[in-house]
């Protein structure tokens, strides 16, 4: 049987060594998740009729601040592209979120 529980990490540091740095993310932090990343479903709606670039996404928790985490792998250069379709679709007012880049804005 698959293991469809998020993975934890003790925190965001710890979430934040698994990104690659030829990527931009961003990140989605709710209060502690519902069973089957429920708590995100309506911009998992929105990534998965994204058509403009790659985009993956996944859902874990961070121990520390036992907070549920959305991280949405992004082609670097279109964060702001992805992050304008999901605003525009409405975000509830318990997330909080923001852009990471890993690599120095250009």
């Amino acid at each position: 049987m698959k293991d469809t529980r998020a993975p934890c990490y003790q925190s965001f540091e710890a979430i934040k060594q698994n990104f690659d740095p030829a990527f931009g993310y961003l990140v989605f932090e709710g209060k502690k998740a519902r069973k089957g990343g429920e708590k995100f479903h309506e911009i998992v709606e929105v990534l998965s009729g994204f058509k403009h670039g790659k985009v993956e996404w996944q859902t874990c928790s961070d121990g520390l601040m036992k907070r549920a985490v959305l991280v949405v792998k992004v082609e670097s250069g279109h964060e702001e592209t992805v992050m304008d379709e999901i605003m525009d679709s409405g975000l509830r007012k318990d997330l909080r979120y923001f852009i990471y880049r890993s690599h120095p804005s250009i």
